[in-house]
């Protein structure tokens, strides 16, 4: 819904796929000194209410907007609206994505092709034709501002392989999650380069894994001893480093690959 109550000094930041588990924790955060354009195929009623209140409290404005970063037209649509609004947009956060976990809905190429290349075309569909789509198209109206900034959402497991030995035996992590995020990471050192002359910032984020409720104990257990900190990256740790990129004072700082993970790739 567009719908501008406030008129402020604050910076606007779309972020895709908002409606995510991260996204709604670190959004509920940034909208204290940030307008937010909320970008995803749905929203969670009760995220959209607290967050409203969030930025009532804070003096910000939230636009939500259902858009399916996949679909070109739909894009050009969304950023042609904010363009028409006057709407000065300073930050990309782009954060959308399946996240297939290691489980019997997505098994090895081996046990079910069928099933495995679905999720394999469903989440490079979203991962980098998404992302790609939603950063030649945002970086237009970016441009109308002296300094940009763009971060993509990438993993620990852009960096390194992941170590099967902490999921089950009959699951393991697909992969087209490790491809994917190793794709994000190409794709922000492309766009570095290729935008360092109109002043848009393009990082990655690389976060370990972050510790959630639902997670088995076992699981965790394994997942620690794989980490020099021996433990799970907390979600409040995932707020400094975003915070960390979207400052306009981190002006030269492009094509970074922002790694918070404990220590796990070192190892």
């Amino acid at each position: 819904m567009l719908n501008l109550t406030k008129f402020n000094d604050k910076k606007y930041i779309i972020i895709s796929g908002a409606n995510g588990y991260l996204s709604q924790f670190f959004s509920k955060n940034l909208c204290k000194n940030y307008n937010l354009v909320l970008w995803d195929v749905k929203f969670d009623k009760e995220f959209l209410k607290n967050i409203n209140e969030l930025a009532k409290e804070n003096n910000s404005n939230i636009i939500s907007m259902n858009v399916n970063i996949t679909d070109h037209l739909k894009i050009k649509q969304s950023v042609k609206i904010l363009n028409n609004k006057k709407i000065k947009i300073y930050g990309l956060i782009n954060c959308a994505g399946l996240n297939p976990q290691p489980n019997v809905q997505n098994p090895d190429y081996y046990k079910n092709y069928k099933l495995f290349i679905n999720m394999w075309e469903k989440e490079i569909n979203i991962s980098l034709k998404g992302y790609m789509l939603m950063i030649y198209e945002v970086s237009k109206i970016l441009q109308k501002s002296k300094s940009s900034t763009i971060i993509n959402f990438s993993s620990d497991l852009g960096i390194i392989s992941p170590n099967q030995n902490i999921y089950s035996k009959d699951s393991i992590k697909p992969l087209v999650y490790s491809v994917s995020k190793h794709g994000i990471i190409g794709m922000t050192k492309y766009f570095a380069t290729l935008f360092s002359k109109k002043s848009i910032r393009v990082n990655s984020v690389c976060f370990g894994g972050v510790y959630n409720k639902k997670f088995d104990k076992k699981f965790i257990n394994k997942f620690s001893k794989l980490v020099p900190m021996e433990r799970m990256c907390n979600i409040e740790e995932i707020l400094s480093p975003i915070n960390f990129l979207l400052d306009h004072k981190n002006s030269y700082m492009t094509g970074h690959s922002l790694v918070i993970d404990g220590g796990r790739t070192i190892w």
